[in-house]
């Protein structure tokens, strides 16, 4: 008796979706499906040796779509999915018999998938202060959106379902340094792939001694253009598909801390070159959207979805934009001169010109606000001068800015700019 893999594949509506390819992969090893008549698309296991394996699908309007698999026997063989099998696929085994090929045992994997391609991807940056697990926050959004219901608040309440079972969710882990994929599992999730971004893991040793900041900065490892990079391809392969961008970090006004690196003096302020992006620099910056650092923006944008939303979970308490924001609102006329302290000096500015300068110039530079310009869509983010506080419910967990700690800020934000923070706490920063 031989051994045979099929893969069959229908769109939401039942509707056959003809693979350009199907494959089975490790490492440099390829084993490519052909179209075997009674059988359809299939592999002779007999060619696989036994062990871990992608089973890649390239379908139009999609990117490679790989599946964790397994095959076992050294004589007769048989594949399986590894750990959780994705909900998007019944894995079925039987044996047929014909006059001219005798007896096979056939694996057939039926999969149901989006006639268009949905991703997810979430960025979790490594808590160099050593208290939090960032992918932990991911994943419970990651649930979230799948069930269509929240904790974030602290109590249950609805939320828009963004994940169906045949939706890819890609988390940027920037502790471990891989990128993983995921898709709806029957228990849990399926791990479709993990990737290591870079040649070498996060250096996390040393937290933010000299030593440690220069190793992360001249290491081969994860940074934030691996995650701009791959939303590039997506926007090639499957323009439209990505439905949000989340970052979960520390963060500053000027953009996500991911790993806690630096930029040289030449690309720090003031440098020779400081539009351009430091190579070695890890973490994002507000310029990274700039044609200078980004030339292929056009496929960044190309990758979102219409309705698609960003948000930057992460802090913005930057000292000197609060003390700006509570001088202001404080402040029973807005022409009268105040003294502020801002960037190691001070200033004799009134509320009025406090207003302005935060309208002019302090917002549109925000990261959020540059990523918003760039691709066309709202990024949520903490209001300049805020931090975010964290909360668990159960085993879930959640960032949000504490509306209660930053009533009066809140209050000037919504009478001087008109701006109004979502459910947990966070801007709209639009495009």
């Amino acid at each position: 008796m031989s051994e045979h893999a099929v893969v069959t594949v229908v769109d939401e509506t039942g509707a056959a979706i003809t693979p350009t390819a199907v494959k089975l992969v490790a490492g440099a090893t390829t084993h490519a499906f052909a179209d075997v008549p009674p059988q359809g698309l299939s592999l002779d296991l007999a060619s696989a040796a036994a062990g871990s394996w992608q089973l890649v699908l390239e379908l139009p309007d999609h990117p490679p779509l790989p599946f964790s698999v397994q095959i076992a026997g050294s004589g007769a063989k048989s594949i399986a999915f590894a750990g959780d099998s994705p909900r998007c696929c019944a894995l079925a085994s039987a044996s047929v018999t014909d006059g001219s090929s005798g007896t096979r045992k056939l694996f057939t994997f039926a999969f149901t998938l989006t006639k268009k391609h949905t991703e997810l991807v979430m960025l979790a940056g490594w808590d160099y202060h050593g208290g939090s697990d960032n992918t932990l926050y991911a994943k419970t959004w990651r649930d979230d959106l799948y069930a269509g219901e929240t904790w974030q608040t602290g109590k249950k309440t609805s939320l828009t379902k963004r994940i169906g079972d045949a939706t890819v969710v890609t988390i940027f882990d920037f502790k471990s340094g891989n990128r993983v994929r995921y898709i709806k599992g029957k228990r849990d999730w399926h791990v479709m792939d993990k990737l290591l971004q870079g040649s070498v893991p996060t250096h996390t040793a040393g937290g933010e001694t000299t030593a440690a900041l220069q190793q992360r900065h001249d290491d081969d490892s994860i940074s934030i253009v691996h995650a701009y990079r791959y939303v590039q391809d997506l926007g090639v392969a499957a323009a439209g598909s990505l439905q949000r961008f989340d970052i979960f970090s520390h963060a500053w006004v000027g953009g996500p801390i991911m790993i806690d690196t630096w930029q040289a003096p030449d690309y720090d302020a003031g440098g020779a070159r400081e539009a351009e992006r430091d190579p070695g620099d890890k973490d994002g910056r507000s310029k990274d959207f700039s044609s200078t650092n980004m030339t292929r923006r056009g496929d960044f944008k190309k990758a979102f979805a219409a309705d698609a939303v960003a948000k930057m979970w992460g802090c913005q308490a930057t000292t000197d934009n609060r003390a700006l924001v509570r001088a202001a609102a404080g402040a029973k006329d807005k022409d009268a001169p105040l003294s502020v302290s801002y960037g190691g000096k001070t200033y004799s500015v009134t509320a009025k010109q406090i207003a302005a300068a935060m309208t002019k110039n302090i917002l549109p530079d925000t990261y959020m606000k540059q990523l918003a310009k760039t691709v066309g869509i709202t990024m949520y983010g903490a209001p300049p001068g805020m931090g975010a506080s964290l909360r668990a419910v159960g085993a879930r967990n959640y960032m949000f800015v504490d509306q209660s700690v930053y009533k009066l800020e809140y209050a000037w934000y919504k009478s001087a700019i008109g701006l109004t923070p979502d459910e947990t706490g966070y801007f709209p920063y639009a495009p």
